[in-house]
């Protein structure tokens, strides 16, 4: 391989490994920060949720048994998105 080609592919190897956690403890940290990302989302779209089915049960309606279940559909998603930040050190 000429000399050019072996350069690239060795600064090429070397940005793709960089890229990769080299201990468990950034792993970990990667896990942690992701899943306070995805429990902040979650929290996020159950409180967001919630009051779009209020004012859509209010403006059009809907038979009775939607209402107290898309509530604690709303609920639940909050509580997995608090649970997956209280894990968060």
């Amino acid at each position: 391989m000429p000399e050019s080609r072996t350069l690239a592919y060795s600064v090429l190897t070397a940005e793709n490994t960089c890229s990769l956690p080299h201990t468990r403890n950034e792993s970990a940290a990667r896990m942690s920060e992701f899943r306070n990302i995805l429990g902040m989302f979650l929290q996020l779209a159950g409180l967001t949720f919630l009051p779009f089915l209020i004012l859509w049960q209010l403006n059009f309606g809907f038979n009775l048994l939607w209402m107290p279940s898309m509530t604690l559909l709303g609920v639940a998603v909050f509580l997995i998105g608090h649970k997956l930040r209280d894990r968060v050190p």
